[in-house]
């Protein structure tokens, strides 16, 4: 719904409804932020995901999620623009990681960080492998096969 709608069906000036949308967001973030930031949250279904995504592709055994990363498009800033420039799609934003889970729910976020920031560099900083090997730990996986995220070609195997 565009802003405009929302201030015919409400009766509100946009500046109204726009302090409304971000205190909205602002709570949502403070109570629920730790539902994409934490990935343990979802390990007793781990069993699930990874049957539901080997009945699809037989060649993903032990694959409970899909991590990548995306940029989102910004206009171009006025200063320091080299720090928001992309320059493998030529374009200015900021970058953002998810891991996607078979259930369509984003199990882990990091972001947003420059976009010309590198997945694997996302993927360091997010902690994310430290957190998969905690994971297989605590379902007691010490031993391949180990539950793992697949990605593209920016995401380096990790043994994991």
């Amino acid at each position: 719904m565009a802003l405009s709608d929302m201030v015919e069906t409400f009766g509100r000036p946009t500046y109204e409804l726009s302090e409304g949308i971000t205190a909205v967001a602002k709570w949502m973030h403070k109570e629920h932020s730790h539902c994409i930031r934490d990935l343990k949250r979802w390990r007793g279904c781990f069993e699930m995901f990874a049957e539901r995504v080997s009945t699809k592709c037989r060649l993903l055994d032990f694959c409970v999620g899909f991590i990548d990363g995306k940029v989102w498009k910004t206009c171009r800033p006025s200063r320091n623009q080299e720090l928001a420039y992309e320059g493998r799609k030529k374009q200015h934003g900021l970058k953002s990681q998810s891991v996607v889970l078979p259930n369509g729910i984003i199990g882990h976020f990091r972001g947003p960080v420059l976009a010309r920031r590198h997945d694997g560099l996302l993927l360091q900083q997010s902690g994310l492998v430290t957190l998969m090997r905690e994971i297989n730990r605590l379902l007691g996986r010490v031993t391949s096969p180990f539950y793992s995220l697949y990605g593209d070609a920016a995401y380096p195997l990790s043994g994991v």
